[in-house]
């Protein structure tokens, strides 16, 4: 996903449902984020990778945004991750990583709006 293509409401829900093919029914608002972030079902993976590209400019137009989607990724990857033992929707525990990539110059700006969204970031690394 490209953060620099996501800058917006509107382009990150058309920029999501690239980066994971969400079904036609998704209804492009968070509250449809989270329900097809937590039913990957029709994707047959045995883990999930989330990269975002360009990251410090994602929802950079609507920044008041960006804590709602973290609170969202954050409870889909706790769910895959210790599985979902629900009678209708089990889930066994799944990897699911999310890498946030920017450029050197921007990683501060990066880190602070991620820390400021309650991101909690574990690890960086540098090329």
């Amino acid at each position: 996903m490209k953060g620099s293509a996501a800058r917006d409401y509107d382009s990150f829900f058309l920029e999501i449902a690239l980066a994971f093919p969400f079904p036609d029914y998704f209804g492009r608002n968070w509250p449809a984020l989270n329900d097809c972030l937590n039913d990957l079902d029709w994707l047959d993976a045995d883990s999930y990778l989330l990269c975002i590209a360009d990251a410090d400019q994602l929802l950079l137009d609507h920044e008041a945004h960006l804590p709602t989607f973290v609170k969202y990724l954050k409870k889909s990857v706790k769910e895959w991750v210790n599985g979902r033992d629900d009678e209708e929707f089990p889930t066994l525990p799944t990897p699911f990583h999310v890498v946030f990539h920017c450029t050197p110059e921007q990683e501060q700006t990066l880190r602070d709006r991620l820390t400021t969204a309650n991101m909690l970031i574990e690890k960086t690394c540098a090329l």
